[in-house]
């Protein structure tokens, strides 16, 4: 199967429900948030950007 790959507005709206600024500066910038280029393009592998975001919850 292959892997999705969205834009960032795609990945805003169907992933990380936020806006772009907010995107950017909690997420897309952080070091180890998985992106592919795509010429100058960053484009985001779904699964990949899911499999992140688990490792990344905290508990108290």
């Amino acid at each position: 199967m292959e892997e999705e790959l969205l834009t960032k507005t795609e990945l805003c709206r169907k992933v990380l429900n936020c806006d772009y600024k907010t995107a950017e500066a909690h997420f897309i910038n952080k070091k180890g948030f998985p992106f592919v280029r795509v010429g100058k393009r960053k484009k985001f592998p779904k699964n990949k950007v899911i499999q992140w975001l688990d490792k990344q919850i905290q508990y108290n």
